[in-house]
């Protein structure tokens, strides 16, 4: 963020997932960053760009237009009046508040059930959580074990492209939370018991 002050870059930053966090701390904005996308959580296909305050000859905007020139202005205007009456404001607090109470339970259910020594992540925002397994406890084996009883997980491996993480697990938590997946939770950790039993 440094080096783009110093020397006036332009960041371009399409993050959706920023909107979900929790609480936000205060941080010196980088100068010019333009833009940031919401549509994509409305509705995948109305995604539209456009760079407020960059001026009529900017480059930045006449590069946008050579790139997407027939964007259309009906889903613009429509998430324009979605916006201006409020809706996003009330969707992202009633979604933050469910990510929250579904990673703390995920969390929860994560401490009860699985090896002694797993550690899990706190996230800020979101609803994903990191799993780091005991040393010795293959994340991709308990991944195979998983899949093969249709409980989807990521393992921590995929994450790497230095075979790092071989131990650790991503869980996702955005379904409302249900018996269903607290079956699933506690299945997971059934098999990361396992998992670690074999490899003594």
């Amino acid at each position: 963020m440094k080096l783009l002050l110093q020397y006036s870059i332009r960041l371009l930053s399409a993050s959706a997932d920023s909107d979900y966090r929790f609480r936000y701390s205060d941080f010196e904005p980088v100068q010019n960053v333009v833009f940031g996308i919401c549509a994509g959580q409305i509705r995948p296909y109305l995604y539209c760009m456009d760079l407020p305050g960059a001026p009529g000859g900017d480059p930045s905007r006449q590069h946008k237009y050579f790139v997407n020139l027939a964007t259309s202005s009906i889903p613009q205007m429509a998430v324009a009046h979605f916006l201006g009456q409020g809706g996003y404001d009330r969707y992202l607090r009633s979604a933050r508040q469910h990510y929250r109470e579904s990673t703390e339970r995920m969390r929860t259910a994560v401490a009860r059930a699985f090896p002694e020594g797993t550690a899990v992540s706190r996230p800020q925002g979101g609803f994903v959580l990191w799993v780091q397994l005991p040393d010795g406890v293959s994340g991709t084996e308990v991944y195979h074990r998983a899949r093969a009883e249709d409980i989807n997980v990521a393992p921590g491996l995929m994450f790497s492209t230095a075979n790092k993480y071989e131990n650790c697990l991503r869980l996702n938590s955005a379904n409302p939370w249900s018996e269903r997946i607290e079956q699933a939770v506690a299945r997971l950790g059934v098999l990361a018991h396992d998992v670690q039993a074999a490899a003594r």
